[in-house]
């Protein structure tokens, strides 16, 4: 439970849509903790390590696994017979795509018998291949064993000589091992300051890494109690078929949050947004016949269409600023994945911050133009369309507003500079200066750095570059 908030940052932060989850003793009296860490986004699969004797108080044996996917999925998610408490399954089948299977694990640790190692990595990889022939096979979670790779090498016992045949008989390879993955390689810290080692893994045939993309393991993190650190690994799927009509992109799409729409009117903003593209359309007069009513409809669904979250809650959102803003997302994840360098000489950070003030300028541009444009338009409007007028300026209305205001000995101030002169008068009024409390030494110094810095600006004149506060907290 501990180690939540870290989950679900990560899970924010990367939009995870699968995850797989391994725990040491996982009851099943403790499995409805897991439906509660986000229900609202997240349906949770499992299996528990007393699966079939539930009832006993006290059960000592290791076992437990479990996969959360996002319920953006949930339709075409089905939950895999697999027997074994250390095994779970799901196969995730698209619209019109081969089936993609996911085999979340936990393998028994080096403590417990190497025959209870080898009987359930023979099962687990007796379980890879049967549905190897039925769709792409993803195997996550913790292995308790290492596997060799371009990035990691180590002196292998017989768990890995072991693991690492059958890997080599089914053309499988560890994904974050590989010189295409960013970050640690090492993903388990021992008891005790013990040794790292590599022994979590996303495991699939070679064949599939030309779907694989942006695969890393993230950085110590003081958030992430767990003796483990995740990894995430991107899959390119293709697009549903044209018959489709598209679900693919409407099943990957963000979920709305409907409390957050309400408390920012973004609702009422919509149904503006809709409306806009249905003033001058009249219902079928009665008798209506069958196509009236048909092409009514399809005016309707047209109106919905175009009126998406990006021009109804953010109307200025053109696709210029949208074709800046993704790029300021990959700059940043590329900056992330090198290193995550706050210097100005690293061509990374330099790359991320120029798209970050480019994003920034044209969100400005074209947000004025939006507010432009509106005025305009009213201002034509407002003999000949007043319905347009009127729903401009109540949708404006209910907008929240706030008024600050500062009573002080009677006296109200709402100006934003009288409430902080007021601020500054009371504070004065309590406090009495102590030059006790002062370094009259240390004052005198800083005069003189300031002094020395302003001198040196006047003869050198060279032009102030602004920094952020990251990049000189690096250097101090």
């Amino acid at each position: 439970m501990s180690a939540v908030p870290y989950l679900l940052e990560f899970l924010n932060d990367n939009k995870i849509d699968v995850i797989c989850l391994s725990e040491h003793w996982l009851r099943k009296s403790q499995f409805h903790f897991l439906n509660s860490i986000d229900k609202q986004n997240y349906l949770v699969f499992g299996k528990c390590a007393d699966e079939h004797c539930p009832e006993k108080y006290s059960y000592s044996a290791r076992g437990g696994v479990a996969i959360m996917v996002s319920k953006t999925l949930s339709p075409y998610v089905t939950e895999l017979v697999i027997d074994s408490n250390r095994i779970c399954g799901i196969e995730l089948k698209l619209p019109n795509l081969p089936s993609i299977f996911f085999l979340s694990i936990y393998l028994p640790a080096i403590t417990q018998p190497n025959e209870a190692f080898v009987n359930e990595l023979e099962y687990l990889m007796d379980t890879y291949k049967s549905y190897s022939n039925h769709g792409t096979v993803y195997i996550l979670g913790d292995f308790n064993c290492k596997i060799g790779g371009p990035r990691y090498s180590f002196t292998q016992d017989r768990r890995s000589q072991l693991l690492e045949s059958l890997l080599i008989d089914n053309n499988s390879i560890s994904l974050h091992v590989q010189d295409f993955a960013k970050g640690p390689v090492c993903t388990f810290q021992s008891y005790e300051d013990g040794p790292k080692t590599g022994i979590d893994h996303i495991v699939t045939n070679n064949e599939n890494t030309r779907d694989i993309y942006n695969v890393f393991v993230p950085d110590e993190s003081i958030f992430n109690v767990s003796d483990h650190k995740p990894i995430a690994c991107t899959l390119l799927i293709e697009q549903c078929h044209a018959d489709s009509d598209n679900l693919y992109e409407s099943v990957m799409a963000d979920k709305v949050s409907w409390t957050k729409a309400l408390e920012t009117n973004s609702v009422n903003d919509y149904s503006f947004a809709v409306s806009q593209f249905l003033w001058s359309v009249q219902m079928p007069s009665l008798p209506a016949t069958k196509e009236d009513i048909e092409l009514y409809y399809k005016t309707i669904i047209v109106a919905v269409q175009k009126a998406d979250k990006e021009t109804h809650i953010k109307p200025y959102w053109t696709k210029v600023v949208d074709l800046s803003h993704k790029t300021m997302l990959n700059k940043r994840s590329l900056w992330i994945l090198n290193g995550k360098n706050h210097d100005r000489s690293d061509q990374f950070f330099a790359d991320y911050k120029h798209a970050k003030r480019t994003f920034r300028n044209e969100m400005d541009k074209a947000y004025n133009e939006h507010i432009m444009n509106i005025a305009n338009r009213m201002e034509e409007s407002i003999d000949n369309d007043q319905r347009y007028v009127w729903s401009v300026l109540k949708s404006r209305r209910k907008q929240k507003t706030f008024c600050r205001e500062l009573n002080l000995n009677g006296i109200t101030h709402t100006n934003e500079s009288e409430i902080c002169e007021a601020w500054a008068d009371h504070f004065e009024s309590i406090f009495q200066f102590d030059s006790k409390l002062t370094n009259s030494a240390n004052i005198n110094l800083v005069k003189h750095e300031v002094n020395k810095i302003r001198q040196t600006q006047k003869e050198i004149k060279v032009p102030i570059n602004p920094f952020e506060f990251e990049e000189i907290f690096q250097h101090l």
